[in-house]
């Protein structure tokens, strides 16, 4: 929806620290304030049609074990529900060419090669690639 807010919380707070954002502008400037910070960031690109979307939002990003295993990173969803001009755009910019895409950066905003997650996986798969891919570029 063009009239929604460009950040708020995961609808009904279901999934604790995701923030929302909506449209290319807010998300550059969402990476670049998560790179000043020095943070890794998770970016879920996903769309109300998509059914792996929902799948995923239900149960392995909301899962207790993956979030805590996240809890240093910033967490945001891309909504590209919309067929339009912005959200194409951010498609391209990202190199984004199914859904849900799950992108990675580490804290300086480079994002990690290697290990997008294209559809569905679930928390133990996602447990092991934050172990075997992720956390160890990450770490502190």
């Amino acid at each position: 929806r063009s009239d929604a807010p460009t950040a708020r919380p995961a609808p009904d707070g279901d999934h604790g620290p995701w923030v929302s954002l909506a449209g290319r502008q807010p998300l550059h400037d969402a990476l670049a304030a998560s790179a000043r910070a020095d943070r890794p960031v998770l970016v879920d690109f996903f769309a109300e049609w998509c059914v792996a979307c929902k799948v995923m939002e239900d149960t392995t990003l909301a899962d207790p074990r993956v979030l805590e295993a996240m809890a240093g990173f910033d967490l945001y969803r891309v909504d590209i529900t919309e067929i339009n001009d912005e959200n194409q755009k951010i498609m391209e910019d990202y190199n984004i060419f199914g859904l849900p895409s799950f992108v990675f950066f580490d804290p300086d905003g480079t994002e990690i090669p290697n290990a997008r997650v294209l559809g569905e996986m679930d928390a133990e798969r996602f447990l092991k690639h934050l172990d075997n891919k992720i956390l160890p570029v990450t770490a502190p």
